[in-house]
């Protein structure tokens, strides 16, 4: 059985995504919801200069074994995919939240 994602941390005196995810992550979070089933290049490219492609990477690699995002192999490359929808993963965080 695959663990459903979770978010362990919300923190107040962020904005955003780096409510819940560090800012590095909310950027990649926010650039893989809009690419839809990017490569770290194409992630990369998205966030633009000063962005190491190792470092970004390796923050998706962390996403993929947080169960945010799964992760498939696409000819040399790997495709990174989110588990759920950026609507979905926010109501699920405001549920949580409130709860």
């Amino acid at each position: 059985m695959v663990p459903v994602p979770s978010v362990h941390a919300f923190k107040l005196d962020q904005r955003g995504l780096a409510r819940v995810f560090g800012e590095l992550e909310a950027q990649v979070m926010e650039a893989i919801w809009e690419l839809g089933e990017p490569t770290v290049q194409d992630v990369c490219d998205r966030l633009g200069e000063g962005y190491h492609y190792k470092t970004v990477m390796t923050v998706m690699n962390r996403l993929v074994d947080k169960h945010i995002l799964d992760r498939r192999r696409a000819s040399r490359a790997f495709c990174y995919l989110p588990r759920e929808s950026r609507d979905v993963f926010l109501g699920r965080i405001s549920r949580h939240v409130v709860e």
